[in-house]
């Protein structure tokens, strides 16, 4: 091969590989505070067109509100609205799919939390009234 056809190979080459490894969709969650069916509902969005897909059930949970996924994708912590209110923990069970498993609920004192974050150690979800 020559060195020009090299050259170009590997123009190529780095001119696709961002592309390729780039994802081309994107989970959306949305909490509904449906009075019938309160759940986080998810979505998934085109990122190179745009389209979103239509809603579906990722699971049902009471009060949702704020919400925020964990560095690593892996968790995401809700805030239960309401009195009591309280954080529930999810795992992500599915990457694509964007299907959750809950993990655990732990009432917060006073009124319902309105918003939940994670620190960056990814150790410690602090909810706030």
């Amino acid at each position: 091969m020559t060195r020009t056809r090299l050259r170009l190979a590997a123009l190529i080459l780095l001119t696709t590989l961002p592309t390729l490894s780039m994802a081309r969709n994107s989970l959306l969650y949305i909490a509904t505070q449906n009075p019938e069916k309160p759940a986080i509902m998810v979505a998934t969005l085109d990122t190179e067109t745009g389209a979103l897909s239509a809603p579906r059930l990722a699971i049902e949970t009471r009060d949702p509100a704020h919400f925020t996924l964990s560095g690593d994708g892996r968790h995401l912590y809700l805030c239960n609205t309401g009195t009591p209110g309280g954080v529930s923990a999810f795992a992500v069970k599915d990457g694509k799919a964007g299907t959750l498993e809950f993990l655990n609920y732990l009432e917060s004192k006073g009124r319902g939390p309105s918003y939940i974050s994670i620190d960056g150690s990814g150790r410690y979800v602090l909810d706030a009234n």
